[in-house]
């Protein structure tokens, strides 16, 4: 079972923290609570450090915590410096035994981290320039308090001048800008609330609003030196799939995928997207087209000519690398299977409204793989990537999958829209070719899940386990013994299997 967060507008936060606030015994004890939260996961980044901490203060709640987190690091060995252009919580200043400098020019900027407190919840604004400056000119890990500052928290939109983090670390709940903008990191939730009322945390309180306006996973944690710090769940496998083939399965019982991808232009996306399937599942695959290429790389691959020389198949993918496919797009989507549709074939679709109505009249599943500019050819939808999902899938009747780091997911099924995102937790897909290997991981998905439930709803023929299996997937490619190092979309395919099989171990 996939445990999703659930994100909760900046409004629904505030009136959920109100009876915590007035329930005090001491003054800020609640901010305590959320300073040491952030000092925990600021001593875990520090390990193998000189621990130079950086503070940059703002006049708010967040510039307070940041400051009792410093005092608190200060204690534990910390060498903590606070910048303060402003007036700061006047409580935790006095607290505060560190170097402290009214402007940052002022700074050598040699430090191995960098705590933001200037904005957090309250402000969506662009940062002051020579705050900005600093941010820019400190090349350490960034550690920001709540929400970057910069973003907005209800809409995710990053101002220019925002600050980019590796990790935030929250509170109670999730914050919208949390499930919207990838300028959030590697996002970790700590309750607080446990020292005033230990049956009603801020969590706890959040879960009773009964107002989450979204839901979100994660699908790498890439810092496992945090690994024992509370965060999102990571991702397990695709809900229903079983992966290892039973004792009276056979290649047609785990899954009968076709591929249209790839082309004498673009050869080389048929055999990422064919590859990328061959890994995902153990069922037939067809491929569709001139198959010298792909057979060359696969000979496991069976070719036919066209669409129509098909036999039964389970699902299908169709555009990647492929060009002009308006007249294959029509054939399969009249396929009574779970199709895929990306790249060319998102293109052909964007021009043609037969096509349109042909995926709104659909009964099985359609999945659209977009990234941003394929989106724009389909849709003018506004909003957040989760928003504009939305729109598309209400349109279309479909599944939309709006890639990118964090990628918007949205499911329709009989009148109602399940929207969700999935943060990556690392950036290494995004790669020449990796959209064509997504769009073979979900068609394996799609032909196995359909083999082994026939019948089954639309709701088991969700994209988000495939979505966080290829996340896995790219950042396993790209590890050495040394550390991370560049890859791409051929080592994407190779790492599917240790994926699934991390995945498998929970």
């Amino acid at each position: 079972m996939m445990i999703p967060r659930k994100a909760y507008p900046a409004a629904t936060i505030r009136e959920c923290e109100a009876p915590l606030l007035v329930a005090q015994e001491f003054d800020d004890q609640l901010m305590l609570e959320a300073a040491a939260a952030v000092a925990h996961v600021a001593e875990a980044m520090l390990q193998g450090t000189d621990k130079r901490v950086l503070l940059v203060v703002g006049t708010g709640g967040n510039g307070g915590d940041a400051l009792y987190a410093g005092q608190m690091l200060i204690e534990n060995g910390a060498d903590v410096t606070a910048v303060i252009p402003g007036t700061p919580h006047t409580r935790a200043l006095e607290q505060f035994t560190g170097e402290v400098f009214r402007y940052p020019d002022d700074l050598d900027p040699e430090f191995d981290l960098l705590i933001d407190g200037v904005a957090g919840l309250g402000a969506g604004r662009p940062l002051a320039p020579e705050v900005y400056e600093l941010f820019l000119r400190c090349d350490c890990p960034v550690l920001a308090v709540d929400v970057p500052s910069g973003v907005n928290a209800d809409t995710g939109e990053a101002a220019d001048a925002c600050v980019t983090a590796d990790i935030t670390v929250t509170f109670g709940g999730l914050r919208l800008a949390h499930a919207l903008a990838p300028e959030c990191g590697t996002v970790f939730v700590a309750d607080i609330g446990e020292t005033i009322d230990d049956e009603d945390t801020l969590g706890e309180y959040l879960e009773y609003s009964g107002e989450e306006e979204l839901e979100t996973f994660l699908a790498v944690n890439p810092h496992p030196e945090l690994q024992g710090v509370p965060a999102l769940p990571p991702m397990p496998h695709t809900m229903v799939q079983r992966f290892e083939p039973q004792i009276h399965d056979n290649k047609y019982t785990n899954g009968v995928l076709a591929i249209l991808a790839g082309s004498a232009q673009y050869p080389g996306a048929g055999i990422l997207c064919t590859g990328a399937a061959l890994n995902t599942h153990s069922g037939l695959t067809y491929y569709v087209g001139a198959g010298e290429p792909i057979l060359r790389h696969y000979p496991e691959v069976v070719v036919r000519e066209s669409v129509d020389k098909l036999k039964k198949v389970d699902a299908a993918v169709i555009g990647p690398g492929r060009g002009e496919c308006a007249e294959e797009l029509a054939q399969v989507l009249a396929l009574d299977v779970p199709v895929v549709v990306d790249a060319d074939a998102l293109t052909a679709l964007g021009s043609s409204d037969l096509l349109k109505q042909a995926v709104r009249k659909r009964t099985a599943t359609t999945i659209l793989t977009p990234h941003e500019g394929e989106f724009a050819r389909l849709s003018d939808a506004t909003g957040t990537a989760a928003e504009r999902a939305r729109a598309l899938a209400e349109d279309l009747r479909c599944t939309v999958v709006l890639k990118g780091r964090i990628t918007a997911v949205a499911e329709w099924s009989d009148g109602d829209v399940f929207v969700a995102t999935v943060n990556a937790g690392c950036s290494w897909g995004a790669v020449p070719g990796s959209g064509d290997v997504l769009a073979g991981i979900i068609g394996a998905s799609l032909a196995a899940v359909h083999a082994q439930y026939p019948g089954a709803p639309r709701e088991l023929f969700t994209p988000l386990g495939p979505v966080c299996l290829h996340a896995l997937a790219a950042y396993l490619s790209a590890r050495t013994p040394a550390g991370p190092a560049p890859t791409r979309a051929s080592k994407i395919v190779d790492a599917i299997s240790l994926a699934i099989a991390l995945q498998l171990q929970g």
